[in-house]
């Protein structure tokens, strides 16, 4: 039996009669779904599951929040449950899915008038979408004049929200402030009290972990969550070989463990892989089968775009911080992951042996986590490698100053 993610690929590629670059399914557009959604079923079903009753008109008691470094596929998950849900409810018109951007809620009065905004672009497609736009216009305008507190006006977006249920997501939600999210989760939770039947869905980088906390929301008690890890080796490989098989591509055996040892589970890399292997596959005449010559052809492309990749990431760090994360790297390849506590200890001894502050230990190990260097997968204790090759990366780049500083 096929898979949600199978049948989905299978939709994608069917509705292109002819095969050329653009069908690309491992490209962004076409895409970015197979490397993705692989291996995601399971947070689908709890998106759906709390979504579905929100748009079904139950007043539901949590959010969700959803964690991962960044190219673990938070965003596509986020699209393409949103596009689903649309497409359910497309013709009864009797809910609605809206993703809303960061950049409008950088404080708490713009948040409020976003969520104003979403409510009303919710009916659209209604009977009567002028009245009730004008109406919640004046209500905005009202709002901001003072002239109406902000528990009436949630009472009339409840009111509207019984008529059509409304889906508000927000990604890249770690770029939040603490007291714009914390504001925004409670004007959900004011819609709810007054019978208003709906959801908010955060999608962000783990320091969406530090914004909650600092915004007082307790997610244990009032939220369900999902924290998207490195796939293993089998969705790896379905992640790359059944949106192959439908282009009817094969892969062999030996070539698919050799893509999947680099691509380490980092749904970005496979998407890397996939993209390179099937031009080559809509080439070959004859059995369009991918082997290990193809793989070796294609390597060097893949080894270019993921040093492109890692250098973007290391980069960001000054050249002080950047010595600093080499020696963190040497020690925690041996160790493999460590509690918080003990990582800012070796943050603290690294720099107290560059006669630094530890002052910036803080500032360092938030760096840490917003440049994919480590995470803590929610239900564990322990921070490991977001990205086991950027480790490699790293210290690479140290062999190659000791060695450019001995032939100096």
């Amino acid at each position: 039996m096929e898979t949600g993610f199978q049948l989905l690929l299978k939709d994608q590629t069917m509705a292109s009669a002819k095969l050329n670059i653009a069908n690309n399914p491992f490209t962004a557009g076409h895409g970015k779904v197979p490397p993705f959604l692989a291996g995601r079923e399971d947070d689908k079903h709890k998106l759906y599951e709390l979504l579905g009753r929100t748009i079904g008109g139950e007043v539901v008691t949590s959010n969700l929040y959803i964690f991962a470094p960044r190219g673990m596929g938070k965003t596509s998950l986020l699209e393409q449950v949103g596009k689903e849900l649309k497409s359910l409810n497309r013709d009864k018109g009797k809910s609605a899915v809206i993703m809303t951007a960061v950049n409008a809620m950088q404080t708490v009065e713009e948040a409020r008038k976003t969520l104003i905004d979403d409510i009303g672009i919710s009916f659209r497609n209604s009977l009567l979408p002028e009245k009730v736009i004008a109406d919640l216009n004046i209500l905005s305008a009202q709002w901001s004049a003072k002239e109406k507190s902000w528990s009436s006006v949630c009472g009339y977006l409840a009111e509207k929200c019984r008529k059509r249920p409304v889906v508000f997501m927000v990604d890249e939600a770690h770029r939040l402030s603490p007291d714009v999210l914390a504001a925004v989760v409670d004007d959900i939770e004011m819609i709810r009290r007054k019978d208003g039947p709906v959801v908010g869905v955060f999608a962000g980088k783990p320091l969406l972990l530090d914004v909650i906390g600092e915004a007082g929301v307790s997610y244990e008690e009032r939220s369900d969550y999902i924290s998207l890890d490195l796939l293993n080796d089998r969705d790896s490989a379905a992640a790359i070989e059944y949106p192959m098989s439908t282009s009817s591509i094969k892969i062999t055996r030996s070539a698919m463990n050799q893509v999947v040892e680099d691509a380490q589970g980092y749904p970005t890399y496979l998407q890397y892989w996939g993209s390179e292997l099937w031009k080559l596959g809509i080439e070959k005449t004859g059995q369009n089968v991918i082997g290990e010559a193809d793989v070796a052809l294609v390597r060097p492309e893949i080894s270019k775009r993921k040093q492109l990749a890692d250098q973007s990431r290391f980069d960001r760090w000054s050249k002080e911080d950047s010595r600093l994360l080499v020696s963190l790297t040497e020690r925690l390849r041996d160790i493999g992951g460590v509690n918080r506590l003990c990582m800012e200890e070796m943050i603290e001894e690294e720099l107290e042996r560059q006669g630094r502050n530890i002052v910036e230990t803080d500032r360092i190990f938030r760096k840490m986590i917003e440049t994919d260097y480590v995470w803590s997968p929610l239900g564990t204790t322990n921070y490991k490698a977001a990205l086991p090759s950027y480790f490699s990366f790293i210290l690479g780049q140290e062999m190659e100053r000791a060695a450019q500083q001995k032939s100096a």
